[in-house]
């Protein structure tokens, strides 16, 4: 570097004998300086320039280890995301019942007593008093609003126990027996309102034909009326007489009293309207006195 400056300062010694000396040696000097920044400039870049070509792969290579491929990333997910298989997805499957469904269905929901079984049944016969053989059963059983029928078949035939009609009690959540009979068991022990829920106990009955007349709806029109207090649980009434308007009844057992009965056609229902002794309130238009016993 000192010999390039001896090799200029001799030069510039020689041209200042035809010009001035300090303004060219001045010219001279910034002239070197800028060449040698440029130079400087240059080898700098130059340097930079091998160092980001060298350090830029080790931190791509460092990015592609770390950073998801675009591609996969632009795509559907659906290596990561399949779709459900039949085996694996409930919904694929709906008509697979479930074990809850399972459960509902093998026990149904009791309502008032309904669906009633055969075993409950036979519960509410001894419970009454009554005897069950083994290898009896029931068959035909029907049951709705918390009042049930079904007919009585034995394995070892003694009798015709016939058909048996029981009312549950919310109150004491059982059942009980209310009558038994081979004919017209509906009709007597079934109330009205029930009958055209019967298909089987009630087959043919009309509930809009006033007659005959049943136990179960004599009781509870008395019962709706001012002679409430002169029926008793388990009474037991026979129709005397029985018309498009009006129906005579007569308790069997106790005091035998007659009650008279008007039919309201709008209703379907029969309302007492007299009480007493059977000769003392059966009269025109109600009925001919011939019929008391």
């Amino acid at each position: 570097m000192n010999e390039d400056f001896s090799v200029l300062r001799e030069t510039m010694g020689r041209l200042s004998e035809h010009g001035g000396e300090a303004d060219l040696h001045d010219r001279m000097l910034a002239t070197s300086r800028r060449i040698t920044r440029r130079n400087r400039v240059v080898g700098t870049a130059a340097v930079a320039v091998a160092i980001v070509a060298i350090g830029t792969p080790f931190a791509l290579a460092g990015t592609r280890g770390a950073a998801p491929d675009p591609n996969v990333a632009t795509q559907p997910s659906v290596t990561f995301s399949p779709a459900p298989s039949v085996s694996g997805s409930p919904s694929a499957t709906p008509s697979s019942p479930t074990s809850s469904r399972s459960s509902t269905s093998s026990t149904p929901t009791v309502q008032n007593g309904c669906p009633v079984t055969s075993q409950v049944l036979f519960d509410a016969v001894e419970a009454d008093g009554g005897q069950v053989k083994s290898g009896d059963k029931w068959r035909d059983i029907e049951c709705h609003d918390g009042w049930a029928s079904a007919w009585y078949l034995q394995k070892v035939p003694t009798g015709d126990p016939g058909a048996t009609v029981f009312k549950y009690s919310e109150a004491a959540g059982k059942w009980t027996a209310v009558g038994s009979g081979s004919g017209d068991y509906c009709t007597a022990y079934l109330p009205r309102g029930e009958w055209s829920k019967f298909a089987k106990a009630c087959d043919g009955v009309d509930p809009a034909a006033p007659c005959p007349t049943g136990n179960t709806e004599t009781v509870d029109a008395i019962e709706a009326g001012q002679w409430a207090g002169d029926v008793r649980a388990g009474d037991v009434f026979q129709e005397l007489a029985c018309g498009d308007k009006y129906a005579v009844q007569q308790l069997i057992d106790g005091s035998k009293k007659t009650f008279v009965m008007r039919w309201d056609s709008g209703r379907e229902r029969w309302t007492a309207i007299a009480a007493g002794a059977c000769k003392a309130v059966v009269k025109s238009p109600y009925g001919n006195p011939s019929i008391c016993p």
